[in-house]
């Protein structure tokens, strides 16, 4: 009688052999018989493709290693300070002229929430923050949406409340974060740093 061979692993089997006990002993350890190759380790195996992510899912974002610095957000912010003062005499003008001279600081209050908000909220940067090439995200990389941007808005007036040591943070956070970007979870980095992925 010829001797009967494992086809899994060629070890050679007795007689009364109903299987292979080298393979057996081999499954009991979680181990992957020999000459039973897995689909990673056939030649020319390939990977399945990942599926895509859904429609509207998030736009993410690269974070990258360096975030920007106390000095360059103050910059960002001088330049948003002037564009502010200049709407805000705009405002005042046009009030005037039409007869509702004191409602020109209530207006003014709300045009400079909105300039934040919804700059930031649709296009992660104020045009200070374009003008310098930085923009927001979220801690996660993920957009930063307009209640994220509401939100930081909030924290800034904690950040300004007292004697604006919120901002002075940034100089010595190690994520760089003023106490606004901690409460929203937001970080402000260099936007030519960033790479976007399909959505």
């Amino acid at each position: 009688m010829a001797d009967k061979v494992c086809p899994t692993c060629g070890y050679q089997l007795q007689p009364f052999d109903k299987e292979c006990p080298k393979c057996a002993r081999i499954a009991e350890q979680g181990e992957q018989p020999q000459g039973q190759p897995t689909q990673a380790q056939s030649p020319g195996a390939q990977m399945p493709p990942q599926p895509a992510p859904p429609l509207g899912a998030p736009q993410t974002f690269v974070v990258p290693a360096e975030k920007v610095g106390f000095w360059t957000r103050f910059l960002a912010s001088f330049i948003d300070g002037i564009i502010g003062a200049v709407g805000s005499v705009v405002i005042g003008a046009v009030l005037a002229v039409l007869g509702a001279p004191r409602t020109a600081g209530a207006i003014s209050i709300l045009a400079g929430i909105a300039y934040s908000v919804l700059l930031i909220g649709a296009y992660g940067q104020t045009v200070g923050m374009m003008a310098l090439s930085i923009r927001v995200i979220r801690t996660d990389g993920t957009k930063v949406d307009y209640l994220i941007a509401f939100i930081r808005w909030i924290g800034s007036l904690l950040s300004a409340f007292v004697l604006c040591l919120g901002y002075l943070w940034i100089a010595f956070d190690p994520d760089k974060q003023a106490w606004h970007d901690k409460i929203a979870g937001t970080y402000v980095v260099r936007a030519q740093a960033q790479q976007t992925t399909a959505s």
